[in-house]
């Protein structure tokens, strides 16, 4: 294959494939597999207490969601302060501690984040709508020529002038249309970004008590991790009592 080819041929693969994540669920001695219309979850407990995990990934993060449910007669405190995240290579050696984000930590960095991503936002809507519904034309013209009449062997002298004007206008009902566009969207960003934020406070794992009986459903959010592959293991306390999740970390190519 020739040189120039051949480096076509690698442009279109990185353009046309796309790197991404997936956590399968393993089961352990102490752990089973379930099926709920198609997703798996991992699930461990005893008399007293039950654990459901299933995770997704979503760019460089992880979320898992957790349903600690409280089997006692008894009300259960749980929170996110002992729930650890580790992965180990597949080929062994020392697991590697990833992090873990507080549901108040990561509430508040999603929080700057978007409170950043609306200022740019309103900026440049502001900037965009600044010359709307102005235009600029700019027309140049040549006048008719004009000649210098002398003796001998001149006998005249013929040119023609040209100049160059520009015309402003302004259409004011096309300006009042732009500057809805551009604060239409901001709007719509604003409220899109909002309704992030509530859906976080609702279901990040914050510190709660369950009732006898009762369920509590939380997600709690970790880095990906540096491996490509790796078997990656989620550890929570609750009711002093540990329980371990293992996924294994794939790594699919989409697009080959």
């Amino acid at each position: 294959m020739k040189p120039g080819r051949l480096l076509l041929v690698g442009l279109l693969a990185v353009l046309t494939s796309c790197v991404t994540y997936r956590l399968v669920p393993q089961e352990s001695e102490n752990t089973t597999i379930k099926h709920n219309r198609g997703a798996q979850t991992l699930m461990s407990g005893n008399d007293s207490i039950a654990v459901v995990v299933s995770a997704q990934v979503n760019g460089d993060l992880i979320y898992f969601q957790i349903i600690v449910k409280n089997l006692s007669d008894r009300s259960l405190y749980v929170d996110d302060s002992h729930i650890k995240l580790t992965e180990t290579s597949p080929l062994g050696g020392f697991p590697a501690d990833i992090r873990v984000y507080g549901a108040e930590e990561y509430l508040k960095m999603r929080q700057s984040e978007i409170l950043a991503g609306q200022i740019m936002m309103a900026v440049a809507a502001g900037m965009s709508t600044m010359d709307a519904g102005r235009s600029t034309t700019t027309t140049t013209v040549t006048t008719g020529h004009y000649s210098s009449y002398g003796r001998g062997r001149r006998s005249y002298y013929r040119g023609f002038d040209t100049y160059t004007y520009t015309t402003y206008t302004y259409d004011s009902a096309r300006a009042a249309y732009e500057r809805d566009v551009a604060f239409s969207n901001v709007r719509d960003y604003i409220n899109g970004t909002n309704r992030e934020l509530d859906y976080l406070r609702d279901t990040l794992f914050f510190p709660s008590d369950i009732d006898p009986h009762g369920e509590y459903y939380g997600l709690v959010v970790a880095d990906l991790g540096e491996r490509a592959e790796a078997l990656m293991t989620l550890s929570t306390e609750f009711g002093n009592l540990w329980f371990n999740f293992n996924f294994r970390k794939d790594q699919i190519n989409v697009g080959e």
